[in-house]
């Protein structure tokens, strides 16, 4: 979906007072700093064990062993190549919108919306260059989505909600907060006879 698309579906009845998407989504992360070397060697012994099965059923000794041996082929390519592909491309199809309202965000590459919070429930803190919408941060999730292993488990876990790789976030957490209180305001403005 496009932007327009998106707002006309999703924000139809509210001012959009900004949206933005990530700029200059690195290919490596701080944390691959760690996880690297284990993905490298994981997949490297993934691929190991694939070419001594294709030994194996060269010289005609168990099929079966020949199979788990390609699945595992595959699985470590991904896991040592693909999956940093895959994360960066995952992170450049999203679009963020601050409304009115709430802030929204949405995967274009999966026509599926990530987050949906009321301006009045977000807690802003500064990430590793991002915009972290709440006090309540997932590691589990934030681990898989950051391992680009969401492309298997992604309906068991949920990263925690952010706008990522934006270029202003100074200017976006100004309008959230001074939208936020606005929000707050309206609520508690009640008449009591």
């Amino acid at each position: 979906m496009t932007t327009n698309e998106i707002a006309n579906k999703y924000l139809k009845d509210e001012q959009i007072l900004w949206q933005g998407e990530p700029k200059n989504v690195p290919l490596f992360h701080k944390s691959d700093i760690l996880i690297l070397p284990f993905t490298i060697l994981f997949g490297g012994f993934l691929i190991a064990y694939a070419v001594i099965s294709a030994i194996m059923m060269f010289a005609g000794q168990g099929i079966w062993f020949s199979l788990v041996g390609i699945t595992f082929l595959l699985m470590g390519i991904y896991i040592v190549f693909l999956r940093l592909w895959y994360r960066k491309k995952r992170i450049k199809r999203q679009r963020y919108f601050v409304t009115s309202k709430r802030a929204f965000a949405f995967d274009t590459l999966r026509d599926d919306v990530l987050f949906d919070i009321p301006l009045n429930e977000t807690d802003l803190y500064l990430g590793h260059k991002s915009l972290i919408l709440t006090d309540v941060t997932n590691a589990t999730g934030d681990f898989v989505y950051n391992l680009g292993l969401d492309i298997f488990f992604r309906k068991f876990a949920h990263e925690t909600p952010a706008f990522r790789y934006i270029d202003d976030i100074a200017g976006v957490s100004k309008i959230i907060v001074t939208n936020s209180k606005k929000v707050v305001e309206v609520e508690n403005d009640e008449l009591f006879i």
